[in-house]
């Protein structure tokens, strides 16, 4: 009679014009591919005294594109196909007031009308009782969590760039809970983390500050976050947001992220004071690493978001800024600026079992103006510093041939020889299987969809 229901994310409200808005799933399947895993908690098929019928329906579904209707769910006490739902995928009963072991969970909503027009009704599951930025609250019901009800998912957003520095756009960490994240664009996720709410055996408390704000321009103070094991208050910070409680050292079921840090001083001379979390121990250029703390992940570690971005575009090629394509893996907080996020995979970050390894190169870079290098990637079996590119960023093992529950990803090529004449060799992965004129498809491979682009 009791069984488990899950609630999984996908896209962002930041790209909801690339119809890929942020959205939530219910199921009561512990595994769907594409989508994230946020929370799950106890739920009966029947009912028993106490509890009301809650019905899961659902609606759209293909790819995500610029006006189409994206898979999106809702929650409500009735049936949603009189109103237009396709479906009513499932039906749970919950407690209608507090019970025994159970806490408050929030049902929010967002959106109407028009599903390809980029803001399609859809709702969301969570224990927060704060909603997000234009999101509202439908109803609330009492259920038990299956998950650890003290362990919170701790989100990690990025912007600037260390080379924007001196415009008031340094590269820098926005830190935040569920429904407190970034409002402006500009943002991107790159990763996510469960610490504690409240202390526990071993445990370390942290408090995550910030300051800044407001437009970004030249002199600028611009918003920026702290993460430490005191109060940013006593040190200048504007106020601390939340604290968390995480392992000093390593414990079963956690990974190590670091936090790094860099700058201080005035804040508006270019290089203000602030952090970043990553789990790359390899800070980038003048940064260094301040702490260390254990957590639970909230991805899977062997398996892995990888991100592709695009910048340029080919009748630009004689400017120095051809289309071309970058390569990023989840949670290594690398500066996406001047990078557009076209669409993502999940793949293994270690070998197994009928997997091939890829090697992700890079080279070029500076800046874009006719003559230049231009910042480039390349995907490919083998090693790209034996063929002349500058680096190789990370590697990720993939299928080769069709295996279930993956879809089929293409690397397409172009360019080569002399890479200031405007043509320069470059790489895009992508699943659409006819190629862009000038381009050619080079080989294939089968990885796991994914629709967290933020």
């Amino acid at each position: 009679m009791e069984f488990i229901v899950y609630v999984f994310t996908a896209g962002s409200d930041h790209t909801a014009h690339e119809g890929n808005p942020r959205r939530f799933k219910i199921s009561d399947s512990p595994e769907l591919c594409g989508w994230t895993k946020v929370h799950e908690f106890k739920a009966f098929r029947q009912q028993i005294p106490g509890t009301i019928p809650i019905f899961v329906s659902e609606t759209g579904g293909g790819p995500t594109y610029p006006g189409c209707n994206p898979h999106r769910f809702r929650v409500a006490l009735d049936s949603g196909v009189p109103t237009g739902w396709t479906r009513d995928s499932l039906i749970f009963y919950a407690y209608q007031a507090p019970a025994a072991g159970t806490v408050p969970h929030y049902v929010f909503e967002r959106g109407g009308g028009d599903p390809a027009a980029g803001n399609p009704a859809r709702c969301e599951i969570t224990l927060n009782p704060c909603p997000s930025y234009c999101w509202g609250t439908k109803l609330i019901f009492h259920a038990v969590p299956a998950d650890d009800p003290n362990k919170m998912p701790v989100h990690v957003y990025t912007a600037g760039d260390d080379s924007r520095a001196s415009q008031g756009d340094p590269f820098r960490n926005n830190i935040s809970l569920d429904g407190h994240g970034p409002s402006q664009a500009g943002w991107f996720k790159v990763m996510e983390f469960k610490a504690f709410r409240s202390p526990v055996a071993g445990s370390v408390q942290y408090f995550v500050s910030e300051t800044g704000g407001g437009p970004v321009h030249p002199g600028c103070n611009p918003h920026r976050f702290r993460v430490h094991t005191d109060s940013g208050v006593q040190t200048g910070w504007t106020r601390d947001n939340f604290t968390f409680h995480a392992y000093p050292t390593p414990t079963p079921g956690t990974i190590p992220f670091y936090v790094m840090e860099r700058g201080g001083g005035d804040p508006a001379a270019g290089d203000p004071a602030r952090c970043t979390i990553a789990i790359d121990p390899n800070p980038l250029p003048g940064w260094y690493v301040k702490s260390t703390f254990y957590a639970y992940p909230s991805f899977n570690p062997a398996l892995q978001n990888i991100y592709v971005m695009l910048s340029g575009d080919d009748p630009n090629a004689h400017l120095g800024d051809p289309k071309r394509f970058k390569f990023a893996l989840e949670g290594t907080n690398e500066p996406d600026s001047g990078w557009r996020r076209v669409t993502a995979f999940k793949a293994f970050t270690s070998p197994v079992p009928g997997t091939t390894q890829y090697f992700i190169s890079e080279a070029g870079g500076g800046r874009v103006q006719p003559g230049c290098d231009p910042h480039r990637f390349r995907c490919g079996t083998e090693s790209g510093v034996l063929t002349g590119w500058k680096k190789d960023n990370f590697s990720f093992w993939a299928y080769a041939n069709p295996t279930a529950g993956t879809a089929v990803f293409y690397v397409m090529e172009r360019g080569g020889g002399d890479p200031t004449q405007g043509d320069p060799a470059r790489c895009e992965i992508t699943q659409h299987p006819v190629p862009t004129p000038g381009w050619h498809i080079r080989f294939k491979f089968y990885a796991y969809p994914s629709h967290e682009i933020y």
